[in-house]
């Protein structure tokens, strides 16, 4: 009787100790923090701008959000052409999952004086022919899942 009650005990642990090795392999993917994802989303957005430049551009928001919560930002067809190169199709975005919703802008023109030259602050050049830029990004693998320019022309 002892024997099995202590076969029993080592069968009991052997199975706690398994199942929480096993439990801490499968863990959920981990989420890119905000900076990856503005690094993403500049990379891609770059060569649609004039300026090329990174700090002409403010993140006018950037939260984590559900595809349910963004589809209609997306879902609508651009009426006119963006400069730079051809933006590839947005894909599908599935309503349950995790995304960052990110929207840029342009920062508000600095005039090239003498002044801000001396006290060594930016300046700022225009970017004429997009007002904003809207991107969401899977929160866990970095990909582009769709992207939207808004544009003058």
């Amino acid at each position: 009787m002892i024997c099995a009650s202590k076969k029993l005990f080592l069968t009991a642990t052997l199975l706690f100790i398994l199942g929480n090795s096993l439990a801490a392999c499968i863990q959920a993917p981990k989420r890119l923090s905000q900076e990856q994802v503005l690094d993403i989303v500049w990379t891609d957005f770059r060569p649609s701008t004039s300026s090329q430049n990174r700090s002409n551009w403010e993140n006018n928001q950037v939260s984590l959000v559900t595809g349910r919560e963004v589809v209609s930002e997306f879902s609508v067809v651009p009426i006119s052409k963006c400069p730079g190169p051809p933006l590839p199709e947005n894909r599908a975005i599935r309503a349950s999952s995790n995304y960052w919703f990110v929207r840029v802008v342009p920062r508000i023109y600095t005039p090239t004086n003498t002044a801000a030259m001396k006290h060594g602050d930016e300046i700022i050049i225009p970017e004429p022919l997009i007002q904003k830029a809207s991107y969401l990004v899977d929160s866990t693998s970095g990909e582009i899942v769709a992207r939207r320019l808004f544009c003058d022309r």
